[in-house]
């Protein structure tokens, strides 16, 4: 699974991230990004195989991406490597359109 997430281009940028693990509420910033996933930046990751619920702006976007993902790595007091899981046609397009825009400059 993990190399699935590497298969996509990876750009680095970042951004404040809202994270929802059940009723408990996190922020972090995200550092990268692909059409497959993202990297989160924070202090106490959750274990690997744990699905949330995200919410993120792209740099230079003004909707808010609103996702469920699940954790493939994580580091503490790092950060973790999140598979975005059933983007929506949308959102995967802003991320595909930003990734592109983001590799070319």
């Amino acid at each position: 699974m993990a190399e699935e997430i590497q298969q996509a281009p990876r750009v680095p940028c970042r951004g404040e991230i809202d994270f929802w693990i059940g009723s408990l509420r996190f922020s972090g910033y995200y550092s990268d990004i692909s059409t497959k996933g993202i990297y989160i930046e924070t202090m106490n990751p959750p274990e690997p195989g744990t699905r949330f619920k995200m919410r993120f702006t792209l740099p230079g976007y003004q909707r808010a991406i609103e996702v469920e993902g699940v954790v493939i790595w994580s580091r503490v007091p790092m950060g973790m490597g999140v598979q975005f899981v059933a983007l929506t046609q949308d959102d995967y397009a802003a991320i595909k359109n930003f990734t592109a825009t983001a590799q070319t400059q």
